[in-house]
């Protein structure tokens, strides 16, 4: 396989992601490191890179030993054990093959409108529904809820350049086209309760 070839695999499964600096002060996952005796928060870490944009990875232990943690000795399974039992991953089976996903995924990660237009390499877990593609294409799946966002709440750069809302103004969020290109974009308005937005930003997916 060329250079280019391997360029392209690497793009394929594994991706960029978000680490908040509140990881690092997980309790649950620190104690489930120093129980097992290896790299947990480490290993979860990496584990992230191998999902799709729904949180799911194919169960494959030793293959995503050579993703997430190539150097190390250890059995990548075990990670994936300590990972359970904190619920931080749960695991599935569709059609006799074995999954994993990560339930906190939507609350955690941004997910680019570029990724979000590929569609998912892995089926559902049994009782959960996809959301629409073309809903979550404008990327309002991952902020699904202003509670969401947590500490980004609503400032500028999240989702373009906008304002952060005083006390009584209202926000609101809508899809439309933009621009007159006849391309969809999520807009955000932020103005005083009753009266039209004042200011307002717009994102093309």
């Amino acid at each position: 396989m060329n250079d280019k070839n391997n360029k392209e695999l690497v793009m394929e499964f594994q991706r960029i992601r978000n680490v908040k600096p509140q990881f690092f002060s997980h309790e649950g996952i620190y104690d489930a490191e120093i129980k097992a005796g290896i790299p947990v928060r480490l290993g979860f870490i990496g584990l992230w890179t191998c999902c799709d944009k729904h949180g799911r990875f194919e169960w494959k232990p030793r293959q995503l030993k050579l993703k997430a943690l190539p150097y190390d000795e250890i059995d990548f399974n075990k990670v994936l054990e300590a990972l359970v039992e904190t619920d931080s991953v749960r695991k599935y089976e569709v059609d006799g093959k074995q999954y994993g996903y990560i339930p906190s995924w939507r609350k955690h990660q941004y997910i680019s409108p570029k990724e979000l237009k590929v569609k998912s390499q892995y089926p559902a877990p049994p009782g959960v529904v996809d959301l629409p593609e073309a809903t979550s294409e404008t990327d309002l799946e991952n902020v699904s809820s202003m509670d969401e966002i947590g500490d980004e709440q609503m400032k500028p750069g999240r989702v373009g350049t906008g304002t952060v809302p005083e006390p009584g103004q209202a926000v609101s969020i809508g899809i439309g086209v933009g621009n007159g290109k006849g391309k969809e974009c999520v807009a955000i308005g932020v103005g005083n309760v009753g009266s039209k937005a004042a200011e307002g930003v717009k994102r093309t997916v």
